[in-house]
């Protein structure tokens, strides 16, 4: 999917999720469920990458850098797609807390959205939907 700055709003959200407790906390990490890990994100990894991921662990050798774009904020961050061992899921975390929880004022109930621009090698993130008070 290639996403301009001008078509920002209308993307199809391949990954829509309202964010849990867990997610905005100090977790640190955006959990995606399994099948749309498997279908929105793996693709976009190299074998390589994606080896390291099924690998596991904690550590960066069990990860896979990924750069997201932030539509909303036109900034670009560098996270880490990885298996969370306690859960078996696969989580986005590294920079997650500072980089979009904190900055973008996150809470739990916000709905985010991400996809991947192939055009330009990178995930794509907006929030989509603030939770009400």
């Amino acid at each position: 999917m290639v996403v301009e700055e001008e078509e920002e709003r209308e993307v199809a959200w391949t990954i829509r999720k309202v964010l849990t407790k867990s997610d905005t906390n100090d977790c640190s990490r955006l959990l995606i469920a399994n099948d749309l890990a498997r279908q929105h994100v793996f693709p976009y990894l190299t074998a390589e990458a994606a080896e390291r991921v099924e690998s596991g662990g904690c550590k960066a050798e069990g990860a896979a850098d990924v750069v997201v774009w932030d539509v909303d904020t036109g900034s670009e961050h560098r996270l880490q797609f990885r298996r969370w061992n306690s859960t078996r899921g696969y989580v986005f975390n590294n920079e997650w807390t500072g980089g979009f929880v904190r900055r973008r004022e996150l809470k739990e109930g916000d709905e985010v959205g991400l996809c991947f621009d192939g055009r330009r090698g990178r995930f794509v993130f907006s929030v989509l939907k603030r939770a009400a008070n």
